[in-house]
Parts: structure tokens; C-alpha cells; sequence
């Protein structure tokens, strides 16, 4: 990531605390969820994992392969706005590792399926 992209990163991530919320999740102007090479990120639909983009990232990667370990398929496939409040869990990877989220508005999300692929990754 460049030094712009984290300044906004964190003002979004500022903006969403002021408004109660953790963390920003990106939308473009379609409704559909942004992920990106530095922060991609993942839901889970009916134990399949679905990402929006793929990447050659360290934390793509990453998470691929430890969700190949995990033997769970993962799908690349755009993620709308709409499929995302029907998920069971969404989950943001950077190089600290996995951030679950909670919920998506009041749709209340669980972390099962993330913590099984952060016990399958490796540095």
C-alpha cells in the first residue's frame, strides 16, 4: 500500500468508529464490495469461501493457501452490497492476520469458518 492509501484507510476506518461502527468495508459504485492487495477480503457462504478479486499479494496468498489446507473451496466472484447481508462471515486478512467482522449493519456474523484458516496459515 502506498502512504495515501493508509491515510485513507484510516480516515475511513475513523469516520465508521465516530459513527459506532469497527471497520470500514469498501464499496465501489456498484454496490459491490472492494477488496484489495494489501487488505483482501473474504466471506463465507455455506462453508464456500467468496473473494471479489485475486491477487499476488503476500496476504492473498496467504489465505489461499491456507484455505486450500483447510480444504474449502474458494470462489472468485463479485461480492454485492445485497449477497453480503446473507453471509455467515466476513473477514478482512492484512500482515497481522485475520479480523472478523462482527456484524454487517445488523446482520450479526460469526467466525468459525475464519478462525479454521488462520489455524492452517503460515508466515
Amino acid at each position: 500500500p502506498t502512504s495515501v492509501s493508509i491515510a485513507v484507510d484510516a480516515m475511513a476506518d475513523s469516520r465508521v468508529k465516530s459513527a459506532g461502527g469497527d471497520s470500514a468495508l469498501w464499496l465501489n459504485d456498484a454496490d459491490e464490495a472492494i477488496s484489495r492487495p494489501w487488505l483482501p477480503l473474504f466471506a463465507v457462504y455455506r462453508g464456500r469461501v467468496y473473494t471479489p478479486a485475486e491477487y499476488n499479494s503476500v496476504e492473498f496468498v496467504t489465505t489461499r493457501d491456507a484455505i486450500r489446507r483447510a480444504d474449502i473451496e474458494l470462489i472468485i466472484h463479485p461480492l454485492p452490497l445485497k449477497s453480503l447481508m446473507r453471509m455467515d462471515e466476513i473477514f478482512m486478512v492484512d500482515i497481522m492476520g485475520i479480523t472478523s467482522f462482527a456484524s454487517i449493519k445488523e446482520h450479526r456474523l460469526l467466525s468459525v469458518v475464519a478462525s479454521r484458516i488462520a489455524d492452517k496459515m503460515e508466515p
